[in-house]
């Protein structure tokens, strides 16, 4: 039986192009990236999602602003 590999599509004009995941990995931790993984439920995912569109935001620059407004509101208390 052939091994499944997980892969993320990339859109290249009319070319759609698989990347393997260990690419993916390797790719983001080049760029100075690793992936967060964290379980929410899927009304919270959908919500989420629906929100960041309706934005034109990302869900990562909607995580990244909300991280920012979360440490001014309670800044560490070193």
């Amino acid at each position: 039986m052939a091994k499944k590999v997980r892969t993320k599509q990339k859109q290249e004009g009319d070319l759609v192009r698989r990347i393997p995941k260990k690419k993916q990995k390797e790719a983001e931790v080049q760029e100075g990236r690793i992936q967060m993984s964290f379980e929410v439920s899927s009304d919270f995912k959908r919500a989420y999602k629906l929100y960041s569109v309706e934005q034109g935001m990302s869900m990562l620059e909607i995580f990244k602003e909300t991280f920012e407004l979360y440490k001014k509101i309670y800044p560490s208390k070193k």
